[in-house]
């Protein structure tokens, strides 16, 4: 249920959710668990010794990085869609991204305690990589699409391992013409 300050600054996290190819009702949800729409919302609970603070609840590390004026509404939600849609890149789903920005280490646990805000996303196991089918097969989240997903698997491991092996190659073909011809 929306408060006076979601009827505020609602219409705002809609853009910034839509700029950034975040589900608008999933970063609604979101900033509704941060700070309830509050832009002036401090949470006493340290995090590495830093209150985190503003609409999107960033620590101050982490505003600092981003270019974040955590009190202003504004830069706060617009920096909380694209750093969400970073992770999201980052970490291959909507809710292991929303598990990251609210902290956890441990992204299946963060996951399992934030179904609330994304609903039934498919679990994460970040301690193997995904193979190019459980990508593809994985709900595409993010505005990169299936190509993006082909793209981040390539760069993720297999495409620097083939530069290698072509580069090697050149580099044996290369000596061995030089000794054939002597």
């Amino acid at each position: 249920m929306a408060n006076a300050n979601e009827n505020t600054y609602g219409a705002i996290a809609d853009k910034y959710a839509a700029q950034y190819g975040i589900d608008p009702t999933t970063f609604r949800n979101l900033i509704r668990s941060e700070s309830s729409f509050d832009p002036y919302a401090i949470n006493p609970r340290a995090v590495n010794g830093e209150n985190a603070a503003g609409i999107a609840q960033f620590l101050p590390s982490t505003a600092q990085e981003k270019g974040v004026n955590v009190f202003d509404a504004n830069s706060s939600l617009e920096g909380a869609a694209k750093y969400l849609s970073e992770l999201t890149v980052k970490y291959g789903s909507t809710a292991a991204a929303i598990a990251k920005y609210k902290g956890y280490t441990d992204i299946n646990k963060g996951i399992a305690e934030t179904k609330n805000i994304v609903g039934n996303a498919p679990v994460v196991d970040n301690a193997s990589p995904k193979s190019m089918i459980d990508m593809l097969k994985s709900p595409v989240d993010t505005a990169k699409g299936v190509g993006g997903k082909i793209a981040d698997f390539f760069m993720s491991g297999f495409y620097p391992i083939l530069i290698g092996f072509i580069g090697l190659l050149i580099i044996v073909l290369t000596i061995w013409s030089v000794f054939k011809s002597k």
